[in-house]
């Protein structure tokens, strides 16, 4: 097995948010209204996520959640 040290970085990242079902359905829509939300999240919790988000972000695809 490789040691973590020796990989590659992640050039891509997937951030998992948690809201509830029936928020998450209504906001996946609206691009606009997402990044709002997820733009005062990064605010509010800037130690959840890779400081290069600063820099911005792009999304990518939709994906549905697993429950």
């Amino acid at each position: 097995m490789t040691s973590a040290s020796n990989t590659a970085p992640r050039l891509n990242r997937t951030i998992c948010m948690h809201v509830c079902q029936t928020q998450y359905y209504i906001v996946i829509q609206h691009a606009i209204q997402f990044r709002m939300i997820l733009g005062m999240l990064i605010k509010k919790h800037p130690e959840l996520f890779p400081p290069e988000i600063a820099f911005g972000y792009k999304m990518k695809e939709i994906r549905v959640s697993k429950n």
